[in-house]
């Protein structure tokens, strides 16, 4: 009888021990399963930020692109007109230079000899006059708002009167 009993208790443990063998291989299973599932959504996922990533990258780099596109034109625009500008301002400080000298050589000055600076920033003259022209000459290059450096000068009577020699450097700089 004490076999039998064995028998019945290996009988009675056998099957629980199995079923519950079997479902914790299912248990197992389904989680295993699960969480495989899991692991390839969040791979796709990834796949799928990555994929949306280089989408957003190409956007950007294109939009980045045209921004950068569109500042070059509006940098050249810019540019030509500062060329513009600047060759307008040469031209003007050229025109400025020019009235003085026909404006001295119109006067009654005796123009020795003059120095049309390259930049045309500066006039170097040598002017010869009365005291009176002289004063009208000063007169005249504070209307244009000239900026006035005096080199030289030489004062002597001539037959009565007055004769001064300036070297002078007329600045056309604020023009």
């Amino acid at each position: 009888m004490k076999e039998k009993a064995a028998l019945l208790l290996k009988h009675r443990l056998f099957f629980p021990v199995v079923i519950a063998l079997v479902g914790a291989g299912l248990i197992f299973y389904a989680y295993n399963y699960h969480i495989r599932h899991l692991l390839t959504e969040i791979d796709t996922v990834e796949q799928n930020i990555r994929s949306v990533n280089k989408a957003t990258l190409v956007k950007e780099v294109k939009a980045l692109e045209e921004k950068k596109k569109k500042l070059k034109e509006e940098y050249d625009k810019v540019r030509e007109s500062a060329k513009v500008y600047d060759e307008k301002i040469y031209k003007d400080k050229y025109t400025v230079a020019v009235d003085i000298l026909e404006t001295l050589n119109s006067s009654a000055f005796n123009i020795y000899k003059y120095d049309l600076d390259r930049s045309y920033d500066h006039i170097s003259l040598t002017i010869s006059g009365s005291y009176l022209n002289l004063i009208k000459f000063f007169d005249f290059l504070q209307t244009i708002k000239a900026d006035i450096d005096i080199e030289g000068y030489k004062i002597e009577l001539k037959e009565r009167k007055m004769h001064i020699d300036l070297k002078i450097k007329i600045g056309i700089l604020k023009i």
